[in-house]
Order: C-alpha cells, then structure tokens, then sequence
C-alpha cells in the first residue's frame, strides 16, 4: 500500500498483510507498525541508519529507506519484492528477480545459522562490484576491508593503480557515524583492514579512524 501523507491512521487499521510505501515514515509511526501485517516498509527519505529503519529491523520488519521517487513508481495492489538487507527493492518483478532474491535470502540466512562473518567492503562506485552491505550474519564479530575508491584505477589491471586512494577526514567520518556505527551496534566486536597500502596510506587513514571512532565512544584505547 502507498501511504499518503493523510492516511497515516491507516497503518493502526490494517486488515491485510502489506508493503508499506511512504516519502517517510517517523520513529513513533514506526513503533505502530504491526509485524504480522506490515510485510516490509519503504520510504523515499532516510537511509539505513535513520531511527525508523534501525527500529523497522530491530521489529523485524525489513526496511529500505531513501529509496528515490519509489512513491512514483508505486501503485496499490503493485507487487514488490523488498530485501531489507541488501537494500533492494524491485517493483512488478519478475520471476527471475524473485528466485535472485529468494536465493539471497537464503544465502544470508544460511551464513548467520554458521555464525560466519560477511566481509563488508569499501570500493569505489563501479559496475559490477558486490554493493557495500552493512549485514551482520555473526553478532560476534564484524569484518571491513576498505579497498579506497579510485574507480578511474580499479579496472587497470594494475594494483598499483586499483588500490591507490587516501580516504579523506570527510571520507571516514561519514564512514563512522553511518556505516560502521551502524555495524558496531550489532556485533561485540570488529576487525577493520585498510587494503589501500600503495603510498603509506593504510597505516595514515588506520590512525585517522583509530581517532575517530574513539571520538565517537565506539571503540577504547
């Protein structure tokens, strides 16, 4: 169903079990949602760590925020296929979509049955790159590389090339209050590897994150 900004009440009065569709959902009409009719919820606004979406996954209703224009692309009685972990959404699919993402599911669920850790990784913005996910299959333990972003180099062939990028103070701080916070809250611990060591920049960018996530109280020297 698509919410409109009028029909909020609507969320308390479901008779049915839906896909919510809204430019954005608040913490406390989130806290309303019923898990047995509310399927999964959408929202043009936010992103994986705005309140709404934590405490949508924290109910165990999957959730994907700042989707864009979802709201135009979406009608009553469209079916949608929505996988709050990877942060994918398809509208109208079609059989082989819904088998990629019935098969992802499983796939996820599997590695969390074993306790196995997903590598979370940062790469630049390329085609055909595995996206960066801030799944967390092993409450015990969180794993990033981070790769740096050099899109014009990662296709070179050359490592020299590929993995040559200094992430910036801007860079990991965003890092830090979305990403990796995001991540921290889930697992005891982590382990972070910068794989970006062509010019010193590895041990450079460990310090600057070592600084900021102790800034941040997520982690103690």
């Amino acid at each position: 169903m698509q919410l409109a900004p009028g029909g909020r009440l609507l969320l308390r009065e479901l008779r049915r079990p839906v896909v919510v569709v809204a430019r954005e959902l608040t913490p406390s009409e989130t806290a309303h949602l019923d898990p047995e009719k509310v399927l999964a919820f959408v929202t043009e606004a936010g992103g994986r760590t705005s309140h709404a979406a934590i405490m949508a996954r924290s109910m165990g209703v999957p959730a994907v925020a700042g989707v864009s224009r979802i709201t135009d692309r979406v009608r009553s009685g469209s079916l949608i296929a929505v996988d709050g972990t990877s942060g994918q959404v398809a509208v109208n699919p079609d059989e082989r979509t819904i088998k990629f993402f019935e098969t992802q599911k499983a796939l996820f669920a599997e590695l969390e049955r074993r306790g196995i850790t997903l590598a979370a990784v940062d790469g630049p913005n390329v085609s055909g790159l595995f996206p960066k996910l801030d799944i967390i299959t092993n409450p015990d333990l969180f794993y990033i590389r981070f790769h740096g972003r050099n899109a014009k180099g990662w296709r070179s062939g050359n490592m020299q090339k590929q993995f040559d990028y200094d992430y910036g103070d801007d860079d990991l701080r965003r890092l830090v209050d979305g990403w990796i916070a995001a991540m921290a809250r889930q697992a005891s611990s982590g382990v972070i590897f910068f794989n970006n060591h062509v010019r010193a920049q590895a041990p450079r960018n460990a310090r600057q994150l070592l600084n900021l996530l102790t800034e941040r109280g997520l982690i103690s020297t």
